[in-house]
């Protein structure tokens, strides 16, 4: 099977929807299958990439998204795409390489999967900082509601990673074929015996870490993250116990973070900055417990990541990771920030409970294998190729 996948974000930039990406690319081609991805250029990308077509767009300006392109006039692009004999068409954006995608559809007649990534109300800050106020985030919503009824208006299948986002999907009212379907990950990239002790210890030293509990956030650094309230709570935790919180990742909302711990005096915050993909899962190796109080997720990889190196969790409460973990067996929630430190020190007095989260930690995320991944939205191609 001939598979384009349309996205405008893909490596090297680093997020989930680019994560999952790769990650479905890599587990059809193993499955048999010529994928090609067609994207937007970007300022780090490595040539040769066999089987990507990159088309180059307009740099957005700014901190808040400095890798992004967007392609204006994408039908030009067309016949560029047609050359590709695709049997079917996946797209994972609704802006302009969305477009093209769905154009090469309607020109052509190829059966199109949709897949939906992102809460949309959650990031509209991002076009403009006015819509971090909550009436004209308000008046920014019918908007948004069009945009993505417009993107999945004619195609054959739309997949969602979580309830929550179907969810979403109803209130905007969305009409179409639905499958839940959760991105998979590499999950042998996080385990612990895929590293030896001595890179572990070489990576603390380079970090300057010595024998100190640590907590790690890993992720976008942005004001979605919620960052902010983890640095807060763990400021609140007492100073007497020998812990690092260690933020690892980068982002617009990095320099905010960078005054808050100097504004709250922390010694014990540590923030690397980005890593390479192919070292990140060595640094979950780093941590005691994973945190985080993001509740803007659509599906949450880094927390089946944390999982699959088998930490526990000390996370805040949202319906998009109700069904990845259950409190007190995976990992523990926090419903109200004040309650993050309770959870760290209840967990910290209890090694009992501390080791049967992190034994139950990987035991709880094979259905979010690559394998299955791919295996599962493959299993869609076919039905609607069958049809």
């Amino acid at each position: 099977m001939r598979i384009g996948i349309f996205t405008d974000g893909y490596r090297p930039h680093i997020s989930g929807v680019a994560t999952s990406i790769v990650m479905l690319e890599e587990g059809l081609r193993a499955l048999g299958h010529e994928v090609y991805v067609i994207t937007t250029g970007h300022r780090k990308a490595v040539e040769p990439e066999p089987n990507v077509i990159r088309i180059k767009g307009y740099n957005l300006k700014g901190k808040k998204l400095p890798d992004y392109q967007y392609k204006f006039f994408v039908r030009r692009e067309l016949e560029r795409v047609k050359k590709l004999n695709l049997d079917i068409i996946h797209i994972h954006t609704e802006f302009s390489i969305g477009k093209l995608g769905r154009i090469l559809s309607k020109k052509t007649g190829i059966k199109t999967v949709y897949t939906f990534h992102t809460m949309y109300e959650d990031y509209l800050h991002y076009v403009n900082r006015i819509f971090a106020f909550k009436t004209m985030k308000r008046m920014a919503m019918p908007f948004v509601r069009r945009t993505v009824r417009k993107a999945v208006k004619r195609v054959d299948e739309i997949i969602v990673p979580t309830q929550k986002v179907l969810d979403m999907m109803i209130r905007y009212k969305v009409r179409g074929n639905f499958n839940i379907i959760p991105s998979g990950l590499d999950l042998s990239k996080f385990k612990k015996d895929t590293y030896t002790s001595e890179e572990v210890l070489e990576l603390k030293k380079s970090l300057g870490i010595e024998d100190e509990e640590i907590l790690l956030f890993l992720g976008r650094i942005s004001k979605e993250k919620a960052v902010d309230i983890i640095v807060e709570e763990f400021a609140k935790l007492e100073p007497d116990k020998k812990r690092l919180l260690v933020i690892v990742g980068h982002g617009p909302y990095e320099e905010n973070i960078k005054q808050l711990i100097k504004d709250l005096k922390l010694n014990n915050v540590l923030m690397t900055g980005s890593v390479p993909w192919e070292k990140v899962g060595l640094y979950y190796q780093l941590a005691d417990i994973f945190v985080n109080a993001s509740t803007t997720e659509t599906q949450g990889l880094t927390y089946v990541e944390a999982l699959a190196a088998s930490l526990p969790l000390v996370v805040k409460y949202d319906d998009s990771i109700k069904d990845l973990i259950t409190d007190y067996e995976n990992g523990l929630f926090f419903r109200e920030n004040g309650e993050f430190a309770t959870k760290i020190k209840e967990l910290e007095a209890n090694p009992e409970l501390k080791a049967k989260l992190a034994e139950n930690a990987s035991l709880s995320i094979e259905k979010y294998s690559q394998e299955t991944y791919a295996k599962t939205v493959l299993a869609l191609y076919e039905k609607i190729l069958d049809e």
